[in-house]
């Protein structure tokens, strides 16, 4: 979704969107995670309904992208924190981030790229 989640006030179908989610879920983020010097953009829809467990959220500001990195990480029942679980999730999470790049590479992307709907913004006025 292309929806800039700090305009719900002023563009109605980002505001029937988030109508949708929000009787059962809440939105992860709510600051802004691109910034310019003019405009600031919450484009990252990640949501939960666990409001009690032990997660972690957060923004990371960096100037390597033109939106700042997020991360949400869930500890799951059962997982403690013992050397073993560490080394599993760890595991996982190489194992899924080599299968991401695979995918990045054998994807093609020139329909998207050609896309007009890439250029599309919701600005209030």
């Amino acid at each position: 979704m292309n929806l800039d989640l700090l305009k719900f006030r002023c563009h109605p179908k980002t505001n029937d969107y988030l109508d949708i989610f929000s009787h059962v879920f809440f939105q992860v983020f709510t600051k802004p995670t691109r910034v310019t010097p003019s405009s600031g953009t919450l484009i990252y829809h990640i949501y939960t309904n666990d409001l009690y467990s032990h997660a972690y959220a957060g923004i990371i500001v960096t100037d390597l992208a033109d939106h700042f990195g997020v991360f949400y990480v869930h500890k799951l029942k059962g997982m403690g924190t013992t050397k073993d679980s560490l080394k599993q999730i760890i595991y996982h999470l190489e194992a899924n981030i080599n299968r991401f790049k695979y995918y990045l590479e054998v994807t093609d992307f020139t329909n998207i790229l050609k896309s007009d709907c890439l250029k599309m913004h919701v600005l209030c006025s």
